[in-house]
């Protein structure tokens, strides 16, 4: 059996695909180009060209790569194509969930933006799925909007809770505005999925450019996905100077100097108590899973990040075999 020598270049395609491969999601040329997974010590081209050009006249990735209809994917995957055409359609409907409450979210003091992440991000959303979003709120002011947001979504009757998941907004990632850096949050070893996540991040609403502050504390993403922050992306739901003044009257409540910071106090010290009465968490564990602190609120119990490490890691030695270094 002939081994096959791949280029630095090819290895990075073939892993991009492996990894979504994970997810049932093959590729275009562009979103290959846009996410290829690199490693950071390699140095070759990674323009979009180069790209295609391997994809279309390469006889080794030919070996391991099939193309339909515009897609790539790993030899004998081909039934996926119609699953990401089928998930897509599913997306839009969730997408357009997520922007109508969105523009409720804006209501709420101290919000600053909100994004779209997880499979939703890249429209890969199963029909049974809920909608994640990330939401993040001024500097000292996290345990106020958390309140806030959560009773409006649930007036919106969208609040994912117990069974009802479909189609619902799981609140479960909220950051302040001084801790943009996810780097603390990242698994020990290296965290493909988390890396990914930051990188497809889709904005609802964004207050102050807060999407490209983001892109800019976490430019350790670069490192190992290059192009990822190379497309531009506006937020879907537009600033509105009525909705900004109701935000910013529910706001001057804690910023009252007579009540506002007991007010503040005690809505974190309930937030807490509650949080704290969950015995079976892993917050009680040393992990990333779950974070609460006045910069980061993180709920991810069942988080599957090592999971999906495992499943990358095992498909590309399945793929590259010998190749893999």
């Amino acid at each position: 059996m002939t081994v096959i020598k791949f280029s630095q270049l090819e290895k990075a395609i073939i892993k991009t695909i492996c990894y979504y491969d994970i997810f049932d999601f093959p590729l275009t040329s562009e979103e290959i180009w846009h996410w290829l997974y690199t490693d950071e010590r390699n140095d070759f081209e990674k323009d979009l060209n180069s790209v295609i050009d391997a994809l279309e006249m390469n006889d080794n990735l030919k070996e391991v790569i099939n193309n339909d209809e515009g897609y790539y994917f790993l030899k004998g995957r081909r039934e996926i194509v119609e699953t990401r055409r089928e998930r897509r359609e599913i997306a839009k409907k969730k997408l357009s969930i997520a922007k109508y409450v969105a523009s409720y979210l804006r209501l709420a003091p101290f919000l600053k933006y909100v994004a779209v992440c997880n499979n939703l991000a890249f429209n890969n959303a199963k029909k049974e799925s809920d909608i994640d979003l990330l939401i993040v709120a001024e500097a000292n002011h996290l345990w106020q909007c958390r309140p806030f947001v959560t009773t409006l979504v649930h007036l919106l009757g969208r609040r994912r809770y117990k069974d009802k998941i479909k189609d619902r907004i799981c609140l479960s990632f909220f950051v302040s505005t001084d801790s943009l850096d996810f780097r603390p949050l990242l698994l020990s070893e290296e965290d493909p999925y988390f890396t990914f996540w930051v990188s497809q991040l889709v904005p609802l609403y964004d207050e102050e450019n807060f999407h490209q502050k983001i892109q800019k504390a976490n430019d350790w993403v670069i490192k190992k996905i290059p192009n990822s922050f190379e497309e531009e992306r506006f937020p879907l739901v537009k600033k509105n100077s009525y909705v900004s003044s109701v935000q910013n009257l529910f706001a001057l409540l804690f910023l009252n100097p007579r009540f506002g910071r007991n007010l503040c106090q005690s809505l974190k010290d309930s937030q807490f108590r509650k949080m704290q009465m969950n015995k079976n968490s892993v917050m009680h564990e040393d992990n990333t899973k779950v974070v609460i602190s006045d910069n980061i609120l993180k709920f991810h119990e069942t988080d599957k990040r090592k999971i999906y490490r495992e499943k990358f890691y095992n498909k590309v030695k399945e793929v590259l075999g010998d190749s893999c270094g």
